[in-house]
């Protein structure tokens, strides 16, 4: 997945970037979420926004 196609979504930083989608697709701290991938998320924060 491209960031910059993450970063144009209205109102989305690249601190949000990090927490709503980097951050449930898994890191050092915390597995990923079963069954969602970035295309998904990406989804989800075009629909409801970024937190």
């Amino acid at each position: 997945m491209n960031p910059k196609e993450a970063l144009e979504v209205p109102d989305m930083n690249m601190s949000q970037l990090l927490f709503d989608l980097c951050i449930p697709l898994g890191c050092d701290y915390l597995e990923p979420i079963k069954d969602v991938g970035p295309k998904f998320l990406l989804k989800l924060i075009r629909e409801y926004g970024a937190s």
